[in-house]
């Protein structure tokens, strides 16, 4: 199985670097062909349009996958299960827009009161929450049926038509911020559409009779999720709406780019979260779960750690290419970013016990804890450091994210850690990034060679020696 999930975590996460590759390479059109201000509407009013489309979702994503994998406690019906999980986004969907939309002007003016030019681009940019709904559910059940073919093929058309829109639209045709928010929603609900007609066949069904057991699972259980996975979003999204309270408008769009290009490191966490969900699920309720997943956790932690400031060394080269030589407060933002994500990634292993015992509650109160958390260093730390305030901010919350879960839900599922080489991994990430900024080039590039050495022979010791013979059946 760690063979497959190994192998699914190369197919997935190619194909879901590839869809995710369109924020990426938008942020340089923007910077290059509309300026600053155009990347900070465009941003901002985008994230803050994806995090409210969670709350449309309902939790449905989540309460679907738990479970149509769930064969043990419920063994409901799998296309019921997805069917149901659709219309309740789709019914919810209708009701939030009769509720808000008289109130959408309002409701922006107070959102965005620090640069009233966000809410009417946010407005706009809410006409792409349909098409998203559409895209990740469609994404989501190729995924759990392992339709590899599919799923590449619909990612890959995604990225094509949004940044071949983007492009012709700006470079080609000269267009305005107007043209760019016209083509990501376009081309979101036309990936969306086709996603909906590949899928049909599994959630085409009669609501009729009622199954009142599986939606009274579905709400109760996605409901919290719904506002976990608004948190979760909210978590490095509310340093901007600090950062606009404080005032810092003019370092904005260098702490978007920070972000935009820390979240490289996100597409491998996305490469391995992908393949690890269905793998997780399909593992959990097994005898041996705890031993196999906490030896892959181990061996996780470390390369992450180490691979951090490899991934450093090519700050300047990335910022070359995505925007140039102004942007260098961008490129001292990035740690805060990467070892941030890194947490976040590590927060999938420490969070396997709320799957565990079915218990969506506790994953909502560790989201609200989240954003009281990030909330109150954004407060106590931007006016003091700035901008270094509010990325600070975002690595700690997720850093708290992962040992939170960890420490209190052990009696759900214990993850152990290898206390020593995990913290020694972080402390040398931390020290080598840190030099990477005070030392020239080819000092960085011969203590690489060292760390990489040691990497190596402690992952040959252990983490693979672990794996294997544990694979074998073997004793540990």
């Amino acid at each position: 199985m760690l063979k497959g999930l190994l192998k699914d975590s190369m197919v997935y996460g190619v194909a879901n670097a590839i869809q995710k590759l369109v924020p990426f390479f938008v942020v340089p059109i923007v910077i290059h062909q509309l300026g600053q201000t155009a990347l900070k509407l465009y941003d901002v009013s985008f994230v803050y349009a994806y995090l409210f489309s969670w709350l449309i979702i309902l939790g449905q994503d989540a309460a679907a996958s738990v479970f149509y994998f769930d064969t043990a406690k419920t063994s409901f019906n799998k296309k019921q299960v997805l069917g149901y999980a659709f219309l309740l986004q789709w019914g919810f969907l209708l009701l939030a827009a009769i509720l808000l939309l008289p109130f959408k002007n309002d409701f922006a003016g107070w959102l965005f009161s620090a640069d009233p030019v966000i809410g009417a681009y946010w407005l706009k940019a809410l006409l792409i929450i349909p098409g998203h709904m559409l895209l990740n559910y469609a994404l989501n059940i190729l995924l759990w049926q392992k339709r590899k073919r599919e799923y590449i093929t619909l990612c890959i058309f995604q990225t094509v038509f949004s940044l071949g829109s983007v492009y012709m639209s700006i470079v080609v045709l000269k267009g305005n911020l107007d043209s760019l928010f016209y083509c990501l929603i376009g081309s979101t609900t036309a990936c969306g559409i086709i996603g909906l007609f590949i899928t049909r066949n599994n959630i085409s069904i009669s609501p009729f009779p009622v199954n009142k057991q599986l939606l009274k699972k579905l709400l109760l259980f996605g409901l919290p999720f719904a506002f976990t996975s608004f948190f979760h979003q909210a978590l490095p999204s509310i340093d901007r709406y600090f950062l606009l309270h404080y005032g810092y408008l003019q370092d904005l769009p260098q702490y978007i780019l920070a972000v935009k290009l820390g979240g490289l490191i996100g597409l491998g966490i996305g490469a391995f979260a992908l393949a690890f969900t269905p793998y997780s699920m399909a593992k959990l309720n097994d005898a041996d779960a705890e031993k196999e997943l906490s030896s892959l956790f181990q061996f996780v932690a470390v390369v992450g750690f180490i691979f951090i400031p490899v991934l450093l060394l090519f700050k300047d080269f990335l910022l070359q290419i995505f925007a140039d030589s102004s942007y260098t407060l961008s490129g001292k933002l990035l740690p805060f970013f990467f070892f941030g994500w890194l947490f976040d990634l590590f927060s999938y292993f420490s969070m396997l016990g709320i799957y565990k015992g079915q218990n969506s509650i506790l994953i909502l109160v560790l989201f609200g804890t989240g954003i009281l958390l990030v909330s109150t260093l954004n407060i106590f730390l931007i006016p003091r450091i700035g901008v270094y305030g509010a990325a600070l901010a975002f690595c700690i919350s997720k850093a708290a994210l992962f040992f939170i879960p960890l420490i209190y839900l052990r009696k759900h599922f214990k993850l152990a850690v290898h206390v020593k080489s995990f913290f020694a991994a972080f402390s040398i990430a931390v020290v080598y990034s840190y030099l990477i900024y005070q030392v020239p080039l080819a000092v960085s590039l011969l203590l690489l060679v060292f760390v990489l050495c040691g990497t190596f022979y402690y992952l040959y010791k252990q983490n693979f020696g672990s794996l294997l013979l544990y694979k074998k059946g073997l004793p540990l």
